[in-house]
């Protein structure tokens, strides 16, 4: 038997054994269609969805200092009290512009 040499070895391919195929990924099912979500009935402004802004509640803030006499160390007091009077009087005016 003749011998092979160093080239012919070189480009002879190795005996190997079979590699298993890779595992098939099942196909996904089309999705189905879906139902429309309602729209959301518009919003009705209520007097209670008014919210001030904070220059209203600091001008308001400033006033009762003001009418106070300027006292020290009374600022929460007066943000919390101007709070509740700019949403009073704007909840008073949306419930006027929404009777009218």
């Amino acid at each position: 038997m003749p011998r092979k040499s160093a080239k012919s070895e070189a480009l002879s391919v190795p005996e190997t054994e079979p590699v298993a195929a890779p595992p098939v990924k099942k196909a996904k099912a089309p999705a189905k269609p879906r139902a429309k979500k309602a729209e959301p009935a518009p919003a009705i402004v209520t007097a209670a969805a008014v919210e001030p802004t904070g220059a209203q509640v600091a001008e308001e803030a400033y006033l009762l200092w003001l009418s106070e006499g300027q006292p020290v160390g009374r600022d929460l007091e007066h943000w919390l009290l101007a709070e509740q009077i700019v949403r009073s009087r704007l909840s008073l005016l949306s419930a006027a512009v929404h009777s009218a």
